[in-house]
């Protein structure tokens, strides 16, 4: 329940997460009711039942996706190069892009 019982803030959004944190922390009154409004949320749910529904929703996902292959090789010490930043400025951010194998 969005902006009732917390804020929504997306996935990998460090600063949206400070933002809503610092609004929490500045706003005693909203941060209070938004804690009761989760609090009684939170005790109005059948558990078991949300249990039961999440392994459904696990067990459907197992069923229908397909395997994934592991890598028939991993990265070494020797197949890793160090990359000197005073150097070479931009080599540190080439080399963090190449070792994750996104294209620059």
């Amino acid at each position: 329940m969005p902006w009732i019982t917390g804020i929504p803030v997306e996935p990998g959004d460090a600063t949206g997460f400070a933002a809503a944190i610092r609004l929490l922390v500045q706003d005693r009154e909203r941060r209070e009711a938004m804690g009761q409004a989760a609090r009684a949320f939170a005790q109005g749910r059948d558990w078991s039942r949300e249990l039961d529904q999440l392994e459904t929703i696990y067990r459907r996902a197992r069923e229908t996706s397909s395997a994934v292959a592991a890598p028939t090789s991993w990265p070494t010490t020797t197949s890793v190069s160090v990359v000197d930043p005073e150097v070479d400025p931009g080599g540190a951010d080439q080399q963090s892009e190449a070792q994750r194998g996104q294209p620059r």
